[in-house]
């Protein structure tokens, strides 16, 4: 059994994004549409006179740490590659939900609750679009930004275990995204594989989310959670506040302007 526990990480630092409007929006979703007996979310420093992080603080638990930079002797040269260790070592504890800042929930993962571990594909095989399926030949990668797992489930600890070797891979997480994938493949019960749809719906080429045509609405009806590309859509998403979900007419502000702020 799952337990209806969410985790968030951020990390603050010099390599690091600030803490944006889109992540308030990731965390309040979890809160309204998830209803999770707790929300944590693990960071290191506090962005100080950040408003998105101050109005995010109501809705979570904090949890101090301190990012590791090693892992079994590996270096984690990246705070990316921090965050995707911590995520592992927190759900090996804890077990639960874990939510990259930038997936916003769309309805509950209550479905799930009753499995050992579920993740999701991140994309089908020669960027294939609209596959609709989890048979492992068509999946090209697996999204590590949504991730269920019971405490100390299996699949996690191995995981975490083959992440060193996998971290000397010069493929930009490999260890992320490749290594998850590649261990379904030896043992396909080891985890609930779901389709590219239920999780990350469309990719960053596919920008559908921002166009006033509600009839791409029928497009999410599979899907629980979006994955909104922070890194790759910096620039639109850098636009995002009360006044934008106020005033503008897309798919985006039809889900998530509730959450704004008159």
């Amino acid at each position: 059994m799952i337990p209806n526990v969410v985790h968030f990480i951020y990390f603050n630092g010099p390599n690091s994004r600030d803490f944006s409007y889109l992540n308030y929006l990731a965390v309040r979703a979890a809160h309204d549409i998830q209803q999770p007996d707790t929300i944590y979310m693990h960071y290191n420093t506090e962005p100080v006179g950040n408003p998105n992080w101050d109005r995010m603080k109501s809705y979570v638990t904090l949890a101090q740490i301190t990012p590791p930079e090693r892992l079994m002797g590996v270096k984690l040269g990246y705070v990316q590659y921090q965050a995707d260790v911590v995520r592992l070592q927190k759900l090996l504890e804890h077990g639960g939900i874990y939510l990259d800042t930038d997936i916003l929930m769309l309805k509950p993962l209550t479905p799930f609750m009753d499995r050992h571990c579920v993740m999701g594909a991140e994309g089908y095989v020669d960027h294939a679009a609209d596959q609709h399926t989890s048979d492992v030949d068509k999946v090209g990668s697996i999204s590590n930004a949504v991730i269920m797992a019971e405490p100390q489930c299996p699949f996690i600890r191995s995981w975490l275990d083959a992440t060193p070797k996998a971290l000397l891979s010069k493929i930009w997480a490999y260890h992320a995204v490749m290594l998850p994938l590649e261990l379904y493949k030896l043992d396909q019960g080891r985890f609930d594989l779901q389709k590219v749809e239920s999780f990350v719906p469309f990719d960053f080429r596919n920008a559908y989310i921002f166009e006033n045509d509600h009839s791409n609405l029928s497009r999410l009806t599979d899907s629980y959670t979006i994955h909104m590309w922070e890194t790759i859509w910096r620039d639109k998403l850098s636009l995002l506040n009360d006044d934008y979900m106020a005033s503008e007419q897309n798919l985006f502000t039809h889900l998530f302007g509730k959450y704004a702020t008159p």
